[in-house]
């Protein structure tokens, strides 16, 4: 089991950040990814896809 804890050790810096930092880069592509989905609501978008479409 040593040999365990020890690759646990070796993982242990890398991916972690503080939560606060965690938390706000998750929110901030949560409203990244809903803005782009509000780019198609508007009009031009779907007219243009008409016109490549057709």
């Amino acid at each position: 089991m040593v040999g365990g804890r020890q690759h646990e050790k070796t993982l242990l810096p890398i991916g972690h950040l503080p939560l606060p930092l965690a938390v706000a880069g998750h929110e901030g592509s949560t409203v990244l990814v809903g803005i782009n989905g509000l780019r198609l609501l508007r009009e031009s978008a779907w007219r243009t896809g008409a016109a490549q479409a057709g």
